[in-house]
């Protein structure tokens, strides 16, 4: 009788307990709450390229899953480029083009600054310091679109849950 007690007790405390997850449309940039960001750790960000597929850089589509938690500090998400160094890092952006699109809807990245970062490996990042600083719970589909010189676009599409804590 003691066992069925117990085990009636814990199904309780855990029931008691139990939040669902809340979850909403995709939400429009506007609702997003876009704003300049160039202090976030990078390591926070939607674009890092540890968490994206290793042939990112490659023309074509690359997908990627991740999950970000609202914690009032915003998520960024900016798209960013590295290279070995910044005499590198300048030449490259000379001639990159990238576009942002988020649940379908372009993103004029002109209106956000940009900060540089060296990563321990000793490469040099420049971000486009965007975060989304009211993001809701539910799935953001988020496009970024890189293209160097004439060459045929990489677009990564990221699929981000968005989690409240």
């Amino acid at each position: 009788m003691k066992r069925v007690l117990v085990v009636g007790g814990g199904i309780t405390g855990l029931a008691a307990a139990y939040r669902p997850s809340r979850s909403e449309p995709p939400a429009s940039v506007a609702a997003l709450g876009l704003a300049p960001d160039t202090r976030f750790d990078h390591r926070d960000g939607v674009f890092w390229d540890a968490l994206l597929p290793d042939d990112w850089r490659e023309p074509g589509a690359h997908h990627a899953y991740q999950e970000a938690i609202i914690d009032g500090r915003g998520i960024p998400v900016g798209p960013a480029w590295c290279a070995p160094d910044e005499a590198s890092l300048a030449r490259e952006l000379a001639t990159l083009r990238v576009a942002l699109a988020i649940n379908g809807e372009p993103v004029d990245l002109g209106r956000y600054p940009r900060t540089r970062r060296r990563l321990r490996d000793g490469r040099v990042c420049e971000w486009v310091g965007v975060a989304a600083t009211t993001p809701r719970p539910g799935d953001q589909e988020i496009v970024y679109t890189l293209a160097r010189g004439a060459g045929a676009p990489s677009r990564v599409i990221v699929r981000l849950r968005v989690k409240e804590p």
